[in-house]
């Protein structure tokens, strides 16, 4: 067996039992190699994406700041607080790994304000898309009511509601974390765990909060709302079609009594396309990268305490579990990066109205007056002002 008197770079988890090391070390397997360039390129190329894509959107929305709507808003947040989330996870954890520098054990203070904004930002985004879909599904029940109950104002002091509720629901890690972690949680150095009462909660009752208010409720709410959008378009589109038969046939009607009639050509077949694509993938895109996250947190504890008992027993075996947990941490985290770096490309996939104003804004082009990007619909009919409302990405 290969062997190495040098403990390999990252490749102990938390909870060391305290034992020393073996004289010997196991050179780590496939696993163990391969998680760290994991983190070598992904983050970074999430942050890369992720930044260009929530400043684009950014930029676009502030293109019309004077005709900015409830979406609009709600978009920027979400911008806001993806952006954020990068910077604070997959960012440090690249600086972590390529530079040994880790900007949470700075100060005391500062590792707690990071953790919180760490788990703020996380939830914030969640609850943003909820309020995306309600608006849409609002949208659909009460077509001629929406310019009422979803003004800018409004969409302004529910993202600061949020905010604030969720930085509160989150303030606990003050007394939780700092950069004195206790001897249970010396695997890493700086900010971790830093009072011993708090253990008990943080792993077996803060996993569970955090699952629910950051996945399971939002995306239940996502995915119901999204279902209901999809089966009212798909009910508008077969409205339409009966519609437009109806109309032909008294065209022909009209043709064969002398007189004549135009139609007016329908687009409601590549509106439901653009919207159906639109809605799928934004909820594939949060349940895909967000559920083995989510999964993996739940049973942190209990994989680590399955690898640390054969630490001190069983070395080489200890060794290699570690390296598959890292490198099913390395997997899992960077998945669920994914949903705070590619939002904007699913708009300009989706979304023709957004994606003519990013070819605008790219070739410096002005918008014309009567111009949103985002914009509420003005119909009395229920099958275009649902349509045109959720397709106005």
């Amino acid at each position: 067996m290969n062997t190495t008197t040098k403990i390999p770079q990252f490749g102990i988890l938390e909870g060391w039992p305290g034992c020393d090391f073996p004289d010997t070390v196991p050179v780590q397997g496939f696993y163990g190699n391969v998680y760290i360039y994991i983190w070598y390129i992904f983050p970074i190329l999430h942050v890369v994406f992720g930044t260009f894509g929530n400043v684009m959107t950014s930029i676009v929305i502030f293109r019309n700041f004077r005709k900015m709507t409830s979406t609009s808003v709600m978009l920027l947040a979400l911008a806001c607080s993806d952006t954020m989330f990068l910077y604070m996870t997959p960012f440090r954890n690249w600086l972590l790994y390529i530079f040994k520098v880790d900007f949470r054990g700075f100060s005391d203070f500062g590792c707690k304000i990071l953790i919180l904004l760490v788990y703020s930002t996380y939830q914030a985004s969640s609850w943003f898309l909820v309020m995306l879909t309600f608006e849409r599904v609002f949208c659909i029940v009460r077509p001629h009511k929406v310019k009422l109950y979803f003004t800018t104002k409004k969409a302004i002091i529910a993202v600061c509601v949020i905010v604030v509720l969720i930085t509160g629901h989150n303030t606990h890690v003050f007394y939780g974390f700092g950069n004195h972690p206790v001897s249970e949680f010396l695997g890493r150095e700086g900010c971790q765990i830093s009072q011993e009462n708090y253990i008990t909660f943080y792993r077996y009752y803060w996993h569970w909060i955090h699952f629910a208010t950051s996945y399971i409720v939002p995306c239940t709410a996502i995915v119901f709302g999204n279902t209901f959008i999809v089966y009212k378009l798909r009910n508008s589109a077969m409205d339409s079609k009966r519609a437009e038969t109806a109309s032909a046939s008294n065209t022909r009607k009209n043709d064969t009594n002398g007189t004549t009639s135009k139609l007016r050509p329908t687009r409601l077949s590549k509106q439901k396309k653009s919207v159906t694509l639109m809605l799928i993938m934004l909820s594939l895109i949060f349940i895909i990268s967000q559920t083995p996250l989510t999964i993996f947190l739940i049973c942190e504890s209990h994989l680590l305490y399955d690898a640390n008992k054969y630490a001190c027993t069983d070395f080489p075996e200890y060794l290699d579990k570690a390296g598959k947990f890292k490198f099913t941490e390395a997997i899992v985290h960077n998945l669920g990066y994914l949903n705070s770096s590619i939002n904007f490309f699913l708009y300009v996939l989706s979304g023709s109205r957004f994606r003519k104003d990013v070819k605008a804004l790219l070739m410096c082009r002005r918008l014309s007056r009567a111009h949103v990007v985002f914009s509420e619909t003005r119909n009395s009919s229920l099958r275009n002002s649902d349509l045109r409302h959720s397709t106005s990405l």
